[in-house]
């Protein structure tokens, strides 16, 4: 087993994307080594803003190192057969493809390893109260139904509607790869079930950092009482676009 050096804790998250049905269905009926190996795999992919790399079955058990000599990352820390196993184990269940390489000019080249993806979602499941016992007894379920009326034009206004244009506008974009921005929208859309704001939650995706989006998601999809929990989203947004602005424009105050 590899040894860990200098680890003090883990950082937050940049992050690397794991789709939901991966924990809901996925991870329970795959083996640790299966499941070491497709987490692996989701890094070396998703976390790169990939759907699919060249990976190697020494990269997924020793890890991946640089021209240079650098270690970046320690592999899956499984043993070449293990790992082999698993992969076929993947395969088998229609979880992954592999393409087997080849060059005239190099010969045979690292496995490509392709994640299989589909666009089909399952619809949100309303949340029960044998789920969650802190749900009040008048709670509403969460349903599209809740979020109909939320479209974009509604939430370009800001929180208390009184202004024309929202906090969140007057930000500037992130530094972040457009699939990036995508790839968070659409999580966005998909906690919420609130298709019909797609845009506007581009908007949230392309100027707010993504530990704050997920914060806030997390806490709105605990909180299976929120009757209206796209406009609970927009509102934590706005509030916290407007705090940032204001931060902002101090910081230029200040250097000026």
């Amino acid at each position: 087993m590899p040894k860990l050096e200098g680890f003090k804790g883990f950082y937050s998250p940049r992050s690397t994307q794991v789709p939901d049905n991966y924990f809901d269905s996925v991870m329970p009926i795959l083996s640790g080594n299966e499941n070491k190996v497709l987490l692996y795999i989701f890094r070396r992919t998703f976390g790169f803003k990939k759907e699919r790399d060249s990976i190697s079955i020494s990269q997924m058990v020793g890890g991946i190192k640089t021209r240079s000599g650098k270690q970046l990352d320690l592999g899956t820390g499984l043993s070449k057969s293990t790992v082999v196993r698993a992969v076929r184990k993947l395969e088998s269940l229609d979880m992954i493809r592999r393409t087997k390489r080849r060059t005239i000019e190099k010969g045979d080249e690292p496995t490509t390893y392709e994640l299989v993806l589909t666009d089909t979602r399952p619809e949100l499941t309303p949340v029960s109260k044998t789920d969650t016992p802190r749900v009040s007894e008048n709670a509403t379920p969460v349903s599209k139904v809740d979020t109909h009326n939320v479209n974009a034009e509604q939430l370009d206004n800001s929180v208390n509607g009184s202004e024309k244009k929202s906090h969140l506008r007057l930000l500037p974009n992130l530094k972040q790869p457009q699939e990036q921005t995508m790839i968070v929208a659409d999580e966005i859309t998909t906690t919420l079930g609130d298709s019909h704001s797609l845009k506007y939650y581009q908007l949230v995706a392309a100027k707010i950092e993504y530990p704050v989006i997920q914060k806030a998601l997390s806490q709105i999809r605990n909180d299976g009482g929120a009757q209206e929990p796209a406009k609970v989203f927009v509102k934590r947004m706005e509030q916290y676009a407007a705090k940032k602005l204001k931060t902002l424009r101090g910081k230029i105050a200040g250097e000026s």
